[in-house]
């Protein structure tokens, strides 16, 4: 979602209730296989997941549940993730800790069916995702910011129980087309209109616009923190900004 004004992290939570999202979410998901990763494998958390609307809803809400230091953890690494993902490979997904995912049962669509695509797919999934890797770092360029070229022209690899036949690869594409369509119809229905298709971006992203509403207040604050953090590898303005409370979340 790229609105100039996003929905706040009341509106969301209000909504995660009034419409019971874990529910009907668990529902949509139920279909869905899983496999065991393998041991001390934890290569697709390097990337801030991809989140529906509702999904990112469905994890806030479960944010709630967890102790205060740990969410106020997860909070700073969701903060410094959104704003220099683009700029240090240092940041990996905010609910990764040893080597686990923190909200594994709350997981959303994108991460459940890591591991499940064939070579070919995830390979044209791994060349869109750098080609428009490659649009930002010229939009930066125009910009006056250089990106490492190192950092934006990053990304994982297949999933290794994938590539070794551990993972349930036998889900025909169309299939998970519709196991897709289930999370899709369940977020057009609470957040957007169906004829515009699914709402989705980083959950990095939903979270900071959730607690930063103003697009072009967080706009500035991300060329700041950037060209701060290519200037002196610093990242102070964000220390303040989280010191704040600014992009606190309220049980």
């Amino acid at each position: 979602m790229t609105t100039d004004t996003q929905l706040t992290m009341a509106e969301v939570l209000q909504t995660a209730e009034a419409k019971k999202v874990r529910r009907r979410l668990d529902f949509a998901y139920e279909p869905i296989p899983s496999f065991a990763c393998f041991d001390d494998c934890s290569a697709c958390c390097f990337n801030s997941a991809e989140t529906s609307m509702i999904e990112f809803a469905n994890i806030l809400d479960h944010m709630k549940t967890l102790p205060d230091e740990q969410l106020n953890k997860v909070i700073r690494k969701t903060v410094l993730y959104e704003f220099l993902h683009l700029v240090t490979l240092d940041h990996k997904c905010p609910f990764l800790e040893s080597g686990k995912c923190s909200v594994y049962e709350v997981r959303p669509l994108r991460c459940r069916f890591f591991g499940m695509y064939p070579d070919d797919e995830y390979m044209d999934q791994k060349n869109d995702s750098l080609e428009a890797n490659e649009v930002l770092l010229k939009e930066y360029k125009e910009a006056g910011v250089k990106l490492p070229k190192e950092v934006v022209t990053y990304d994982i690899e297949q999933c290794d129980a994938a590539r070794q036949g551990a993972s349930p690869l036998l889900i025909p594409k169309t299939e998970r087309e519709l196991l897709e369509d289930r999370v899709y119809s369940l977020d057009s229905e609470v957040f957007g209109d169906p004829s515009e298709g699914m709402q989705s971006d980083r959950f990095t992203f939903l979270y900071v616009s959730s607690a930063m509403p103003d697009q072009n207040e967080m706009s500035r604050l991300r060329h700041s923190a950037t060209n701060e953090f290519l200037e002196s590898g610093t990242h102070e303005v964000l220390e303040t900004m989280l010191s704040l409370g600014v992009f606190g979340l309220q049980k």
